[in-house]
């Protein structure tokens, strides 16, 4: 039998339908914990002065040669406000304002030197953007305690298949660059790094094995290619965030790429169930503000809904940005 595919039925399911916030709600709350976290680090090592101060010359983006840091007091003025941002996004107060500044500094602060570039930089960048027009303040947000802006239960699923999206992409295409022979054939780099790490306790030994480094690189292509798929289906998705777990902290162990395993470990988590978001939301509730359990608690469908010109603005835009 001929599967039939009905792209209305997609778009309903995908972008237009009302599904409940609270994924959405807890990704802002985590995305902006990870962000203060990372750059409290970042001032704690002290890579101001050792990345921005210190250097005489810059290597420029391709039409960013305009970019410059700051002085001494001016970059630490940008983490701060970076910081300040963070806090703001996780608060959901001012809300469109503060992620706006949050993306604006991270960007300019990524922007100052090429050299600096890691591809999960450029994916921070590109979710604090997205988070700019998301209504990720209309639940467990100040905004809301305030009055600023309504409390609403059910947002446009666009809203929250829109980071999910962003977080396929980065695994996918990460799993098809793989794909060559250098890679799958030849497990290179792979060869070079891991039996650089042979000194690692418990695990070294284990690098210097003939055959790691090729199930390392057939490993990290079937993981990248296939992990969302599982985190989309339910009776995976338990397994798969294991796997998640283990992947990244493997990553971690072996390479110098800072705080992304611990930003894929939890951003990953927008893809569990509504009721475990909701749960995971109470709990911050019962011991920040309770409050808020007054709103989650609510049984109504209050509806998050854009003029019919505005959401089509919206969804255009979006698919500009994805492509």
């Amino acid at each position: 039998m001929p599967i039939v595919i009905n792209p209305q039925a997609i778009y309903q399911q995908v972008i237009k339908q009302q599904i409940p916030i609270y994924p959405l709600a807890w990704f802002r709350i985590l995305f902006g914990a990870l962000m203060l976290f990372s750059t409290v680090r970042f001032v704690a090592l002290g890579w101001i002065d050792l990345h921005y101060v210190e250097p005489i010359f810059h290597f420029h983006y391709y039409g960013f040669d305009w970019i410059h840091p700051l002085t001494a007091t001016g970059m630490y003025a940008v983490h701060v406000l970076l910081m300040l941002a963070a806090v703001f996004v996780i608060l959901g107060l001012f809300y469109r304002w503060s992620a706006s500044i949050m993306f604006l500094t991270f960007t300019y602060l990524e922007l100052i030197d090429l050299t600096y570039y890691l591809n999960h930089y450029y994916f921070v960048s590109l979710i604090s953007f997205l988070l700019i027009f998301l209504p990720a303040h209309r639940a467990m947000s100040l905004d809301v305690r305030l009055g600023r802006v309504s409390y609403c239960n059910y947002v446009p699923a666009w809203s929250i298949n829109s980071l999910r999206l962003m977080i396929a992409i980065v695994y996918i295409y990460a799993g098809l660059a793989k794909i060559n022979t250098t890679w799958l054939f030849e497990a290179l780099p792979l060869k070079i790094w891991l039996s650089a790490k042979h000194d690692i306790p418990i695990l070294g030994p284990l690098f210097t094995w003939e055959y790691t480094p090729y199930l390392f690189s057939w490993g990290g292509m079937l993981y990248d290619t296939t992990i969302i798929f599982f985190l989309l289906y339910r009776p995976t998705r338990k397994l798969a965030f294991v796997s998640v777990i283990i992947f990244h902290a493997l990553t971690g162990i072996l390479f110098q790429i800072g705080v992304f395993p611990i930003v894929m470990i939890g951003v990953v988590t927008i893809f569990f169930s509504n009721e475990w978001h909701l749960k995971a939301l109470k709990f911050i509730a019962c011991i920040f503000d309770r409050t808020h359990l007054e709103y989650l608690n609510i049984k109504e469908q209050l509806y998050y809904t854009l003029p019919k010109w505005r959401n089509q603005i919206m969804l255009t835009s979006l698919a500009i940005f994805f492509t």
